[in-house]
């Protein structure tokens, strides 16, 4: 595995931060026991940024309504730059998972080993699922994720798949489950965005109104909900067209 040549202050997104440094890392368990515990939330880097912070390493999301605190989470993003450290047992990755940028640590990993799951290669463009947990570098402000696992992604299934499970999660984590209740006009407009981006994942390029037709939705309705996915980044428009959508799998630079 070549190793590039990027220096530490690209991969804490610009902050000029010591890579020497020793963080606190104490809480970090494996991706399996993790799993075990079924604490893992599937966000977007977005959210973490903006993730709102009312104690020292203590997380919270999705705060409109209902707080939830975040521990173990889960994400899809692009490497876009990356450094190895084999003498202090460290690799530091810099991701985009177009909702924006974040780097990721993971420390104490046997090379060898921890990147079989990975065809035995990392290099810039790879796009990974990073399971980790979400910190604070306390001297810069500046946030990371210390990862506790990580795999190569090779379908693009996946990225759907995850940024379904990122809305889904959300929705969970706000309104609660859905079984045995009746569904508020909210939580509908909520169900619709993930119609309508099924559809477009399904039919790129395919129309505001053939959108409307086939999911015989509310014409209101399905173009709040279109705002929504634009501004998160989920929607675009296909090329040369102000008319046409597709998904947003170019959400990654």
């Amino acid at each position: 595995m070549d190793d590039h040549d990027f220096r530490g202050s690209d991969v804490h997104g610009g902050e000029d931060v010591d890579q020497s440094m020793v963080h606190n890392t104490s809480h970090v368990n494996s991706s399996e026991s993790a799993s075990e515990k079924g604490g893992i939330t599937p966000v977007n880097i977005r959210q973490l940024i903006h993730a709102e912070m009312p104690e020292t390493n203590h997380f919270v999301i999705d705060c409109k309504t209902k707080k939830k605190r975040i521990e173990q989470v889960t994400l899809v993003a692009q490497i876009v730059k990356f450094t190895n450290e084999p003498e202090k047992r460290k690799l530091n990755l810099f991701l985009d998972d177009g909702t924006g940028r974040m780097s990721v640590i993971l420390y104490a990993i046997d090379t060898e080993k921890k990147f079989e799951a990975c065809g035995g290669v990392i290099e810039n463009g790879l796009f990974l699922r990073i399971y980790g947990i979400l910190n604070i570098d306390n001297r810069t402000g500046t946030r990371y994720i210390v990862g506790t696992g990580l795999s190569l992604i090779m379908d693009i299934n996946e990225f759907t798949t995850h940024l379904l499970d990122v809305i889904v999660a959300s929705l969970h984590s706000q309104y609660g489950s859905l079984v045995g209740k009746k569904v508020p006009k909210v939580q509908q407009q909520k169900t619709l965005e993930v119609s309508i981006y099924e559809l477009v994942a399904k039919k790129p390029g395919i129309s505001f109104h053939e959108v409307v037709s086939e999911l015989n939705s509310d014409f209101d309705a399905t173009i709040a909900a279109f705002q929504i996915l634009f501004e998160g980044g989920n929607l675009g428009y296909a090329p040369n067209s102000t008319e046409q959508y597709v998904v947003a799998n170019k959400l990654f630079y």
